[in-house]
């Protein structure tokens, strides 16, 4: 277990926000996202621009939103995320740059993609999550045509926890989900 997230809510009913209890913004590229749990939260687990990621293993359960993936442009670098600069891809954002030697001295790849004006696409990787009696999930994005969720175990079931009541919220080695796990 690397983190228990619980009760992440925005306490003040005029600001209009939601509390993630995760949340990957625009070029947070590369994380590592596994074996966390986000309990009774308004959301779980934001992506809004974060890609190249592996997100494992977590459980999700009693929040408002499971997850939110809120990316408009579907496409991310390592970089930069294009939406955020208005550029339709990381070619053409690169090439206007001045000293592009500086990128390519530190991302060879990048000259490449200038060059050939490919964009390949960043994807993160989503396996084994377990969302439980959660409100929603919430896709604003092409995501979905992009990442297989095929993995995520979605259930009612808290029967598949040692003991959720007192905060333990650790899946049963006896349960279906282990098996599945």
């Amino acid at each position: 277990l690397k983190n228990y997230f619980h009760g992440i809510v925005n306490g003040d009913p005029l600001l209009f926000s939601h509390t993630r209890c995760i949340y990957m913004d625009d070029a947070q590229h590369g994380n590592i996202i596994e074996n966390n749990i986000m309990v009774g939260g308004q959301e779980g687990y934001n992506c809004n621009g974060g890609a190249a990621m592996e997100f494992s293993y977590n459980i999700i359960a009693d929040n408002e939103t499971a997850w939110r993936f809120s990316n408009q442009r579907g496409y991310e670098t390592p970089i930069v995320t294009t939406s955020t600069y208005g550029a339709d891809n990381i070619a053409d954002l690169v090439a206007d740059i001045k000293n592009k030697d500086l990128f390519f001295e530190h991302y060879p790849k990048l000259k490449e993609w200038v060059e050939t004006g490919k964009n390949p696409r960043l994807q993160t990787n989503y396996r084994g999550n377990v969302l439980v009696n959660n409100g929603k999930e919430e896709i604003y994005s092409q995501e979905e045509m992009f990442v297989d969720f095929s993995s995520t175990i979605r259930t009612d079931d808290k029967g598949i926890f040692v003991d959720p009541e007192n905060h333990d919220w650790r899946i049963r080695s006896d349960s279906w989900v282990a098996e599945q796990q």
